[in-house]
Formats: structure tokens, C-alpha cells, sequence
């Protein structure tokens, strides 16, 4: 359970930040029950945290390891794991694989790009720890999610 959220300094929550956690949910709304409404209402009053979601917005391709997120929050790595849990419910670990698995989605849907390419598009360099994740999240697998669309068009 998560801790109670104080807002920020200003009193506002940092709308470009759930702006952007609200662009990564939205390719399909069943992964976003995936995400506790904690950790909405987490980087809504953290404002420490809106650094990292816009981090990881513009790098979800590359290693995004906790002790780089704890650098970005200005945290050691061991506090901002437990700040991070405390704030939001869930570990950070947890929560970049349902950011990745989102994007990926998204992707599956609107492109014709290999499950190969999807996966290195969204961080994860073995697309079989990649489609094992997908699965788990979804109940598909990359590729019967991909077809399970009808708006899904096969390249010729």
C-alpha cells in the first residue's frame, strides 16, 4: 500500500508529467489497469519524479537501470527504491516493464516492424525475455496480439 502523497511545493500537479505516463498507457487501455492508480496520483505529487518519467519518455530504448533512475531523481539507490515502492506500489522495476510493454503495444498495433525491431525499439535486447514479458502482461503473444487487430494491415 502506498504511502499518502503530499503535493508539491506549488500545490499543482506537473500535467506535463501525467500527460506523458498517460500517452504510454493509452495504445491499449486493458495494460493500463496494470498500473495502480498509486502511481498516477505518485508522479502527480512528486514532482522529483517528473524528471524520470520524461527520461524514460525520450530514452525507452536504452538501459534504464534503477541506479540511473535514482541518479536522475538525485536519490541513492537503495532510498529511491523504497521511495519509489512507498510512492507508487509497485517496484521500479515493475513499472518500467509495464511502461515498455505499453509502448510496444502501441507499436505492434501501428506498425509493421518485426517483434525483433518492437522489442529493441522499447529496451529489451533478447526478444525472448521480450515476448515472455508481453505474454505476461497481455495473455497474447507479441505476434497474436498484433493480428487479434483488425485494423492490422500485413505488408505485401
Amino acid at each position: 500500500m502506498a504511502f499518502p502523497l503530499m503535493p508539491d511545493v506549488k500545490g499543482q500537479a506537473p500535467t506535463i508529467v501525467v500527460s506523458t505516463l498517460a500517452a504510454h498507457l493509452r495504445p491499449d487501455a486493458f495494460l493500463a489497469h496494470r498500473l495502480p492508480e498509486s502511481v498516477s496520483l505518485a508522479f502527480q505529487y512528486h514532482s522529483r519524479l517528473g524528471p524520470l518519467l520524461i527520461h524514460l519518455s525520450n530514452n525507452i530504448d536504452s538501459r534504464l537501470d534503477l541506479a540511473e533512475a535514482a541518479r536522475i531523481v538525485h536519490m541513492e539507490r537503495t532510498a529511491f527504491s523504497k521511495f519509489f515502492r512507498r510512492a507508487t506500489g509497485i517496484t521500479y522495476r515493475e513499472f518500467l516493464r509495464i511502461i515498455r510493454i505499453s509502448k510496444a503495444a502501441g507499436l505492434l498495433l501501428s506498425c509493421d516492424a518485426s517483434i525483433t525491431e518492437v522489442a529493441l525499439s522499447v529496451g529489451y535486447a533478447d526478444p525472448s525475455l521480450f515476448g515472455k514479458h508481453f505474454r505476461s502482461l497481455t495473455g497474447f503473444r507479441p505476434n497474436q496480439y498484433r493480428h487479434r487487430s483488425p485494423n492490422h494491415m500485413v505488408a505485401a
